[in-house]
């Protein structure tokens, strides 16, 4: 199956540059009628024949899921939707998946520990996390203020919670690194990545200054350490 053309429309959104082509799936940056999006959509790419991974969406929104299924249906894919906390996947087998896909979605729970133990139960030993979380810098500063007057202004002290009631969007909750990376290490994981990354500065006045995302890789199991080269003796 080819990938997509650069400016094709998809759930409303459209391709705008193809970040990466790979034999399971293309990445694209997403567009919005404003320009370039702080998002990323990947496009599964599957020939004639193949057939998709088992795949599991779980998500507390039932909009979320519907979306999801509506996907998968048009696409052609295997796709179980299940409903719930991500505090307690109870709901899903111990040591039974491969790979789980984290995207920014911890800041919607007050506590991340319990969300990388219930991880770690349910994957496979060698099975891996691919989370995504906010920087805990980004909770420093109001950024409905700094969106009004183009100015960073420190605000709050960190843990701390954006508690929402006019707008009806979510509570979000900080956290801390000991709590995003280090709770991946004491849930059992070993992490073996880590990457940063920018919004664009219209998106956040932050983005000038740091990353405003953070990724990690971790793997259920022991990792074999790389041989350090001389120059790292």
């Amino acid at each position: 199956m080819r990938a997509p053309e650069t400016g094709s429309e998809i759930d409303g959104f459209r391709l705008g540059e193809l970040l990466h082509v790979g034999t399971m799936a293309s990445i694209y940056r997403l567009v919005g009628p404003k320009g370039p999006l702080p998002l990323i959509m990947k496009i599964p790419r599957l020939g004639a024949g193949e057939r998709s991974a088992n795949v599991v969406s779980f998500d507390l929104s039932d909009e979320q899921l519907s979306r999801d299924r509506e996907v998968a249906d048009r696409e052609g894919l295997a796709l179980e939707c299940v409903r719930g906390d991500m505090a307690d996947l109870s709901a899903l087998s111990s040591a039974s998946f491969d790979l789980i896909f984290h995207p920014v979605s911890n800041v919607f729970v007050s506590d991340v520990r319990p969300v990388w133990r219930e991880c770690f139960r349910v994957l496979r030993p060698g099975g891996q996390l691919l989370a995504g979380f906010m920087n805990p810098s980004f909770f420093l500063f109001d950024h409905d203020e700094a969106e009004r007057t183009g100015m960073l202004v420190v605000k709050h002290r960190l843990p701390y919670s954006v508690r929402r009631t006019a707008d009806l969007r979510p509570t979000e909750f900080s956290h801390s690194l000991e709590d995003q990376i280090g709770g991946q290490i004491a849930a059992g994981f070993s992490v073996v990545g880590l990457y940063e990354d920018h919004w664009l500065d219209g998106t956040s006045p932050l983005n000038r200054f740091s990353p405003v995302a953070i990724a990690t890789r971790a793997v259920k199991g022991d990792v074999e350490q790389p041989a350090a080269a001389d120059g790292d003796r």
